[in-house]
């Protein structure tokens, strides 16, 4: 099985003479006067810059191009060249890309060399690297070989072999396990749709669906349950034989890409790895699918709720204006009337009094009633949680069945946020005893001390912070490519402890093999970057630096220790 490694852009990249920059071509056509003058004397003079242009490349990149016209016309140019109109016949190309090779001692492609890269290759599969980095690892590799760069089509090759190799050790140990019964449950995808003769169950999983639309959300639910019942059923098979994500990917993109009735003439063994390759590949994928829409619908419902807030608050913007103007008049008339009251010297004390305290029983319920008015009215502007609840059901018609079908990772997501999924996973009514560690005490307040439990609210609340914590790593998936925990990532730590060497090597940071003596001349620049820059504070040559009285006993301190410490 073959699959290609390079994109049609990307071949073009490997397989064409780029353009090159001015500096690049002084580099690269630069040849010696002796050289020069012995091609001249042996070949038509009309065909000396197609050789230069080749040397150069060559020089470049270890490969043989096509003419370059950018090219050819500086070398042409530099060297005061004519360059014939003519093809140059295949025989004469091959005789300049001899010589080129012997002038460079450039190695022969042999057994030997071909071995050395294909043990490369099988190192790289074998640590589960991209195949299309071991492919541009192993052009690198064949230039510190001194050999010319092996066509795309033998790397190809050497690349397919090598996952081929990783791909015997597995079927090997499946092959004990091709009659569990358990395996039976792949038969389904090699079955012909009843409405099509033609179609295969398989292709009904290949395309992912990206609306958010409810309709279409429960389409994908159900293909991710689907998956995800058989993978549960074979996971041990699959861990046991040693598919991991990354052969999972590999081999599944051969399923999605070629016929099913391809893989219904290959051999047993074969097929169902290759479909237990496509069950793990396809609850990875559906996973993350789903979870990527999930966000993308709590963060519409985000932006509508605050637009629909916006507009009513704007809406009710007058109205607000206008309990305004008429509290601030009720109020500044009885301030007035009282400060007559005050000032009538026809008036004793006990008139004032009586006077002030008839004008306060008259205007005091009004007062009270323009106030009222005005809590209420601030209350509903305030309220925002009235517009994300509204949006609850449309939620819960989309998220609740995702939030119950997808494996959040336990171990290493916050625990408040995994009580909440728990609970509403497992409880049908859900009360004012639901888990609210997660709600920050704005929205505690808000579901819990207005009188009565919001329930539509707090589950609005609830795919809020799910989504929130998927976005930022605090709540993981078990099974997914893009939201896994972090360290999930990385290379296991008794892996790295074993061949740490060997996995410097394949990503080119064999500096990093004596990492004290890699890091020193590192430090030694930064120490003494520090100690230049606490000097120029110091002396006050650092014009962009700047203390405030707050901080300045703290920034005197710090220099004088940075001082100290250089």
């Amino acid at each position: 099985m073959n699959i290609e490694i390079l994109t049609q852009q990307e071949l073009k990249i490997f397989n064409v003479a780029k353009l090159l920059n001015y500096k690049e071509k002084e580099y690269c056509f630069e040849i010696k006067d002796d050289l020069l003058q012995k091609l001249k004397e042996n070949y038509k003079i009309e065909n000396i810059a197609i050789f230069i242009h080749l040397f150069g490349y060559f020089k470049l990149t270890h490969k043989f191009f096509n003419i370059n016209d950018d090219s050819l016309k500086y070398i042409s140019k530099r060297y005061d060249l004519v360059t014939s109109s003519k093809k140059i016949p295949e025989r004469t190309i091959r005789t300049y890309k001899r010589l080129i090779r012997e002038y460079f001692k450039i190695n022969s492609y042999t057994d030997d060399i071909k071995l050395t890269i294909q043990k490369e290759a099988n190192n790289l599969a074998n640590n589960f690297i991209h195949r299309k980095k071991i492919f541009y690892i192993l052009v690198n590799i064949s230039t510190k070989l001194n050999i010319e760069v092996p066509s795309y089509t033998e790397l190809t090759k050497i690349i397919n072999i090598a996952i081929n190799t990783q791909k015997k050790d597995i079927l090997k140990r499946l092959e004990p396990l091709v009659k569990d019964e358990k395996l039976k449950l792949l038969d389904e995808f090699l079955e012909k749709e009843k409405e099509s003769k033609n179609r295969y169950k398989v292709a009904y999983f290949r395309k992912l669906e990206h609306s958010t639309a409810k309709n279409q959300m429960t389409l994908s639910l159900g293909k991710l349950n689907n998956i995800k019942s058989k993978f549960n059923m074979l996971k041990k098979i699959i861990d046991t034989i040693g598919i991991t994500a990354n052969i999972a990917q590999y081999y599944a993109k051969w399923v999605e890409k070629g016929q099913t009735s391809q893989l219904n003439q290959t051999n047993i063994l074969n097929q169902k790895f290759t479909l237990l390759s496509f069950v793990y590949y396809q609850y990875l994928i559906r996973n993350d699918n789903l979870i990527d829409r999930f966000i993308a619908t709590v963060q519409s419902s985000k932006n509508s709720s605050f637009r629909a807030q916006k507009d009513f608050v704007f809406e009710l913007e007058p109205r607000k204006n206008q309990i305004l103007k008429s509290l601030e008049k009720a109020t500044v008339s009885t301030i007035q009337d009282i400060k007559l009251f005050i000032k009538d010297e026809q008036l004793s004390a006990n008139e004032k009094i009586t006077q002030i305290e008839n004008l306060i029983e008259k205007n005091e319920p009004i007062i009270n009633n323009i106030l009222s008015e005005k809590k209420v009215f601030d209350t509903i502007i305030e309220n925002k949680y009235e517009f994300i609840e509204k949006k609850s059901i449309s939620l819960q018609g989309k998220l609740s069945g995702i939030i119950k079908a997808i494996e959040f990772d336990d171990t290493t997501s916050k625990q408040n946020i995994i009580s909440a999924i728990k609970y509403f996973r497992e409880t049908s009514n859900i009360t004012h005893n639901a888990p609210k560690e997660f709600l920050s005490d704005e929205e505690k307040k808000a579901v819990y001390d207005s009188g009565k439990f919001r329930i539509f609210l707090y589950k609005a609340l609830l795919f809020f912070h799910i989504s929130d914590a998927i976005k930022n790593g605090t709540l993981n998936l078990k099974y997914s490519l893009k939201y896994r925990n972090f360290e999930d990532y990385l290379i296991d730590k008794d892996e790295w402890n074993k061949n740490k060497y060997k996995l410097l090597k394949a990503h080119e940071l064999d500096d990093l093999k004596d990492y004290e003596e890699f890091i020193k001349p590192v430090k030694e620049k930064l120490e003494q970057s520090f100690k230049q820059t606490n000097e120029n504070i110091k002396k006050g040559f650092d014009t962009y630096f700047r203390v405030s009285l707050n901080n300045l006993v703290k920034l005197d301190m710090n220099i004088n220790i940075n001082l100290n410490y250089f």
